[in-house]
């Protein structure tokens, strides 16, 4: 095939990354912006020496691109993409890229860049946020990936314009690295928020430098442009904080939901994906639920990666806990899923044959949903803050996955124990919590308070949704759960489909 050409004017764009001349270590990542007069843009192609690699996701907001040209018809004008590169037999080469953009009118334009293909570096990795020319209002939000072929990552160092704000936290599971990189290992993400102090916080361009190092000594730099601006009180933070005052804060969550649900009518690309994965079918035969129950649930309308992934590495969190401790989950015969959802988790368990599998939760279109298509189990409604419809001690193993980490602490309180009412003694209460990694978003205040061991609860009139937010520093678990209870394990971040600290309890 041979190298793409301009056609059309209309369109206006620039490729932002890479630089004329860059040298691309295995991957090539690309980055830009373009809009069209004429029609939206319709495909971002990608081309090294004639050769297709595929295509740029286009959408991307460049507020640095709007505050520019005061005429770009839409801020979501940026386009972002990551290509491995075909073999280049171990020696570096001057390639020709092209990125070739089209409209839905027939309309293209070309970008030329000659780069360096070098042999695949030991370090692969990406830099997901902040994005090229994003506006930053008060903070810094890093997020990416990476893992060495030789060794282990050692430190992950951010520093704007020369002055070093501090490391990112490596080893956090995403299960879209997982799907996309095959060859990642399991905790290769990292993430960190910087609050940034008063006297670099100004309306300006700045560069942002993110530098991954492994303990072998090699590294990998990422570099991002970024506006950096004090923060402002928003028209929605205003409404917020109006709602809330007039105690209308779930009306709030009502208006949110319905954005969501509005974005995703015409996000086209993922409701095909979640077409296709229906028409394929779940691995285990089981019938998968309505999207809206899975947004209900996890806060995003991706079935696949809630249903397939993240269940499947779930149950896997819980199989490690259990068998660190000489257990396994198939020498239980009865289980209790507490706050069962749709069954993200409790299908897992469809192949335990003779075992009591029990589900219960509040809400009752999930409920009802779960008795229709997960036949293997029983399921029950429960109340908020209600007696559970069992017996005592009538189970020898429960789980409960990012429940208490929506709850304050008086329900909490009564919750636990009702847990260990229906437990067996020798019985086993696997929880997951936001613990110290999730802590790192609090406001200063709050993270105070949390690294003092106490419980922090945000959001407090929402307590049951997923905009209440409960934080469980260590040392509260175990001196307030522990009445009754023996904590067996602790393991930070061991709640792999949470990113949640996993912690198992036996009732003596």
């Amino acid at each position: 095939m041979s190298a793409p050409s301009a056609t059309n004017p209309p369109i206006a764009g620039y490729l932002d990354v890479p630089i004329a001349q860059a040298r691309c270590p295995g991957v090539i990542e690309v980055v830009g912006w373009s809009f069209s007069t004429s029609g939206p843009i319709d495909t971002v192609e990608v081309y090294l020496d004639g050769v297709k690699l595929g295509d740029a996701v286009y959408g991307q907001d460049r507020p640095d691109v709007v505050e520019a040209l005061s005429d770009t018809p839409t801020s979501s004008c940026g386009f972002h993409g990551r290509f491995r590169v075909p073999d280049n037999d171990g020696h570096a080469s001057a390639r020709t890229l092209c990125v070739r953009v089209s409209d839905s009118r027939g309309g293209s334009v070309t970008f030329e860049r000659p780069v360096v293909v070098v042999p695949s570096a030991r370090i692969e990795a990406c830099l997901d946020s902040p994005r090229h020319g994003e506006k930053c209002r008060g903070f810094i939000e890093v997020s990416g990936w990476a893992f060495s072929h030789t060794a282990d990552i050692e430190a992950v160092a951010v520093i704007l314009d020369g002055r070093e704000l501090g490391r990112a936290v490596y080893g956090h599971v995403r299960l879209d690295v997982l799907a996309a990189v095959p060859e990642a290992k399991r905790r290769c993400c990292f993430y960190e928020r910087f609050d940034l102090d008063d006297d670099i916080v100004t309306s300006d361009l700045k560069t942002l430098t993110v530098t991954i190092t492994d303990s072998a000594g090699n590294s990998v730099r990422f570099e991002r442009s970024i506006l950096v601006s004090r923060p402002r009180t928003s028209s929605f933070e205003v409404v917020g904080d109006v709602l809330e005052a007039l105690g209308l804060d779930r009306f709030d969550l009502k208006i949110k939901a319905s954005l969501n649900k509005w974005k995703y009518r015409t996000d086209f690309r993922l409701q095909s994906k979640n077409a296709r994965f229906r028409k394929l079918g779940a691995r285990d035969g089981l019938p998968l639920p309505p999207v809206a129950l899975v947004y209900l649930v996890s806060g995003q309308h991706d079935i696949e990666t809630f249903y397939d992934r993240s269940g499947v590495i779930g149950a896997e969190s819980i199989r490690n806990i259990l068998a660190k401790n000489g257990l396994d989950i198939a020498r239980f015969a009865s289980i209790l899923d507490f706050g069962c959802g749709c069954g993200r988790l409790i299908r897992q368990w469809k192949r335990l044959s003779g075992r009591r599998i029990r589900g219960t939760d509040t809400n009752p279109r999930m409920i009802e949903w779960c008795k229709r298509s997960l036949r293997f189990a029983e399921f029950q409604r429960n109340g908020n803050a209600s007696r559970l419809d069992y017996a005592d001690e009538a189970f020898d193993f429960i789980y409960a996955i990012s429940v208490f980490t929506h709850l304050t602490e008086e329900m909490q309180g009564f919750w636990i124990d009702e847990l260990t009412r229906v437990l067996n003694p020798g019985g086993y209460l696997y929880l997951t919590v936001h613990g110290r990694t999730r802590a790192r978003a609090l406001p200063p205040r709050e993270r105070q308070a949390f690294e003092a061991g106490q419980l922090v609860v945000v959001n407090k009139r929402l307590v049951g949704t997923n905009a209440c937010s409960t934080f469980h520093p260590e040392k509260y678990l175990r001196e307030r759960f522990s009445r009754n209870l023996r904590i067996v394990d602790f393991i930070p971040d061991g709640a792999e489909d949470a990113g949640q600290d996993a912690v198992l309890f036996r009732k003596p």
